[in-house]
């Protein structure tokens, strides 16, 4: 039935999650059906520790290949590409658009909407249900890439106003350091209590243990960004031709590229797309569509 199908299942029998929250989210549920805990299996950090086996392995393996499975078929379903895929926020409910194949007005039509129909999603999205016409969205932002392409002076000028004064980057990443190694000390302190039998895994230390995770995951993610601003600062300062060049040879061709290579363009200019208000032919609607395209820094061209 699928992990949404799955997790509908548990909402509609009232069935509880583990802390006695009334509706399941596929995510949890796909995080439970791949977690090797369940047969004996807990990792933390490259070491294995065993733990009492609740699910036969064979059973497991046959659910890793139901959803390697499910996740081919849906990459395989491209039929429709969507050019601003995981890009366009709704405005209006706060909302990620997902690109739909829809039925309107009698006629399939490509579209983006900001409907959740997925089992755990608090936030429906707008209603009635807001169903965005896919092209001349799609149009609109490509033309905004096209206009950066065709001046890269701006993206230079861009990035250094981006790229001056950050602070000292040297005595935040010493910081850095030293947080992320008072972290792996705690996380090693309490793995080898679990190794030597002096503690039980209990909710408690899982919940010390992911604790320490998510905050080691967020130094290391800060500590990528000012090491990479600092890369991207040392080598713009010597490539505005190379940048020029570059952005001549993309829009010499741009009538010519294919669609990926235009989804590639896209990720690489642009870090979110705001769209505001509804189409002429949508319930409720005004006719008025607000679009705003934000743009971030392209490192692929200065690295």
């Amino acid at each position: 039935m699928g992990v949404n199908g799955v997790a509908k299942r548990l909402n509609e029998m009232g069935i509880p999650t583990r802390r006695g929250g009334e509706m399941w989210h596929r995510q949890v549920v796909k995080q439970i059906l791949t977690n090797t805990v369940y047969i004996g299996v807990w990792s933390y950090k490259g070491m294995s520790i065993q733990v009492p086996a609740i699910l036969d392995e064979n059973l497991f393996k046959r659910a890793q290949k139901k959803l390697k499975e499910s996740r081919r078929l849906y990459a395989g379903k491209i039929k429709h590409g969507y050019l601003l895929s995981g890009l366009v926020i709704c405005n209006d409910c706060g909302n990620t658009m997902t690109g739909v194949n829809a039925k309107w007005w009698g006629k399939r039509e490509r579209r983006y909407t900001c409907n959740k129909s997925c089992q755990g999603y608090k936030n429906k999205g707008c209603r009635p249900i807001k169903m965005i016409p896919a092209d001349p969205l799609e149009e609109v932002v490509w033309e905004q890439v096209r206009e950066w392409l065709r001046n890269p002076d701006w993206l230079l000028r861009e990035a250094l106003d981006y790229l001056q004064g950050k602070g000292n980057s040297g005595e935040e990443i010493k910081l850095l350091d030293k947080n992320l190694m008072n972290i792996i000390k705690g996380q090693n302190s309490i793995i080898n209590l679990l190794a030597n039998g002096l503690v039980e895994l209990d909710d408690n230390i899982s919940k010390k243990l992911n604790e320490l995770k998510s905050r080691k995951e967020r130094l290391e993610k800060r500590k990528e960004e000012i090491i990479g601003r600092q890369k991207l600062k040392e080598g713009s300062l010597h490539k505005t031709e190379e940048l020029r060049e570059i952005a001549t040879i993309i829009l010499d061709n741009l009538n010519e590229v294919e669609f990926l290579e235009k989804v590639f363009l896209v990720r690489t200019l642009i870090s979110q797309v705001v769209v505001s208000g509804r189409s002429k032919r949508d319930e409720q609607g005004s006719g008025s569509i607000d679009v705003i395209v934000h743009a971030k820094l392209p490192e692929g061209i200065y690295l």
